[in-house]
């Protein structure tokens, strides 16, 4: 994880100096990017400004406290998760902070250690998200993609055996049934096969492509 960690912007709100300067430089030497506020204003100003995957934030603050920090949080960016810093014994503020969406909690006094394990059990659900997201965003593409490839724009023709082609696979795609497409080799069986597909309400998904002579005979059955 160290070397994804970079990856990650941390934001920090706690009103006593000492011990928001120690959890930034406990973070910042794992290498995690660390941005500090000391109010809760300040830290609303950073959520709009800046890009955050997790906040850490003192439940107990000047003005604004942790939940309101939690919920505006929240509000910017769903997917951002909040550990909440709780003073030591404050067991209904953890729950109440869980109940409105925190990941996670730490009780004051706590150890650097302490603080990492936490930090990177959060970073882990982050980094999985990430990943998730981007696995769902590329397939999304793709799915367009092929869509409009396949429509019908790489199959050539518009003699009027073609038109009638058209007018099968457009018949056929709107029908949950089998096709069988015959064929001499190169003739376009499987643009055939991807347009009807990708016009079918089976569109959204996959477009397996099986080799059947390489199949065995009793495979293939």
């Amino acid at each position: 994880m160290k070397n994804k960690t970079s990856e990650i912007s941390v934001l920090i709100v706690e009103d006593n100096d000492t011990m928001r300067k120690g959890i930034a430089e406990t973070l910042s030497g794992h290498n995690y990017t660390v941005f500090q506020a000391n109010n809760g204003t300040d830290a609303i100003e950073l959520l709009n400004k800046q890009k955050t995957d997790l906040v850490i934030t003192d439940y107990r603050m000047p003005g604004k406290n942790g939940i309101e920090i939690l919920k505006y949080a929240k509000k910017v960016n769903p997917d951002t998760e909040v550990i909440i810093i709780t003073a030591y014994g404050t067991v209904d503020v953890a729950v109440e902070a869980m109940k409105k969406g925190a990941l996670d909690f730490i009780s004051k006094p706590f150890s650097g250690d302490e603080l990492l394990v936490k930090t990177e059990k959060a970073v882990s659900i982050i980094l999985q998200k990430k990943e998730a997201a981007k696995l769902r965003d590329e397939n999304i593409y793709l799915r367009d993609q092929d869509g409009i490839r396949f429509n019908y724009g790489e199959i050539i023709g518009e003699s009027e055996v073609m038109q009638k082609v058209y007018r099968t696979i457009e018949k056929v795609a709107k029908n949950n049934t089998s096709v069988l497409i015959l064929g001499e080799s190169g003739t376009g069986k499987e643009l055939a096969a991807r347009a009807i597909h990708f016009n079918s309400t089976r569109k959204d998904k996959p477009f397996i492509r099986v080799n059947c002579g390489a199949l065995a005979k009793g495979v293939l059955e």
